[in-house]
């Protein structure tokens, strides 16, 4: 103990006087009181902090069941240590305090019932990740809290959205990078909208930079490349038809030379002439199957070909857009 300092001693249970905790949920608040955005010397943002005010609130129950008056009860309150610690901000009936302590001393008369409220604050940050999830769930609480539309000024709203348009932009640019892995739903859905990279905000905010025109070309190239993959998807499945064609006319031709010899003897007839023309008919058809196989075979070749050069343009101008939106 501290020279000169009280303390007190537990001597034995009081069963005369309950005393009974609770924190009643409408006596607790939590409510953010501003908002910082810190930004780089080209505007963008890097860091976004909310500034809270938690308030807890701690209610006493105190019932003198004994006949005789209770002349001093003490009751010891020690605060949260959460959020950099909380300050106990009640003085009503306080003899003693300290950081995070505070001692409080009633008369309780008997068969009295009486209830203390003991109120603590802590101011604390909440850093938002200025990621895209991050940075869209706080515009939405925005959108449904009023403590926060009271904090928020429109021009460090523009300052989020436009943080949020430049993290969209930047992973739909990352995905332009590998233009054949981007689905047909995701093509549409950028396609469809005024501001490929951001369905929610306007061009302006969005696209301070005048950058849309420029990505609505690399879709468009990124449309082509997913048709010339298309088709040469489609000359496959025919090349693969053919070629099961071509093995069928092989079976047959094997069956009728198989045919035509057990019938070597026999000069003439009319069903040695019918396994002739059979095999004349499957040998024009062997030509003619082998004939759109190869020209299969050379328009892959040069849809390919188109398709990669198609796909290294578009990642060359991606780079480019990349470097220039500084994302």
């Amino acid at each position: 103990m501290i020279p000169g300092d009280d303390q007190l001693i537990e001597l034995g249970e009081d069963t005369t006087v309950s005393v009974g905790r609770c924190k009643p949920s409408e006596l607790q608040q939590d409510r953010v009181f501003q908002v910082r955005l810190e930004q780089d010397e080209h505007g963008h943002l890097k860091k976004c902090i909310l500034d809270h005010c938690s308030q807890v609130t701690t209610r006493y129950s105190i019932k003198n069941n004994g006949t005789k008056a209770a002349a001093c009860l003490y009751i010891e309150h020690t605060a949260r240590t959460d959020c950099g610690g909380f300050s106990i901000t009640s003085t009503s009936h306080c003899v003693k305090q300290t950081t995070g302590w505070a001692r409080f001393c009633l008369s309780v008369e008997p068969e009295a019932d009486l209830s203390l409220e003991v109120s603590e604050e802590a101011n604390y940050e909440e850093s938002i990740p200025l990621n895209e999830a991050g940075i869209s769930r706080f515009l939405s609480r925005a959108k449904t809290m009023e403590e926060l539309q009271q904090v928020l000024d429109e021009n460090s709203i523009k300052v989020l959205h436009r943080s949020l348009a430049r993290l969209r932009l930047a992973s739909m640019l990352k995905a332009f990078l590998e233009p054949k892995n981007i689905s047909e739903e995701q093509l549409l859905n950028w396609e469809q909208r005024e501001c490929p990279w951001s369905a929610d905000e306007s061009t302006l905010v969005s696209d301070p930079d005048r950058l849309a025109s420029d990505v609505r070309e690399i879709l468009a190239q990124i449309r082509e490349l997913q048709s010339k993959t298309a088709e040469t998807k489609e000359n496959q499945r025919k090349q693969s038809t053919d070629n099961s064609r071509v093995a069928k006319i092989f079976e047959n031709q094997t069956r009728l030379r198989e045919n035509i010899k057990s019938m070597e003897h026999v000069r003439t007839g009319s069903l040695l002439e019918r396994y002739m023309n059979d095999m004349d008919k499957e040998e024009n058809d062997l030509i003619e199957t082998r004939k759109r196989i190869e020209a299969s075979e050379e328009q892959n070749a040069k849809l390919s070909n188109d398709a990669s050069r198609l796909a290294l343009q578009i990642v060359m101008k991606t780079k480019a857009l990349q470097k220039r939106a500084k994302c």
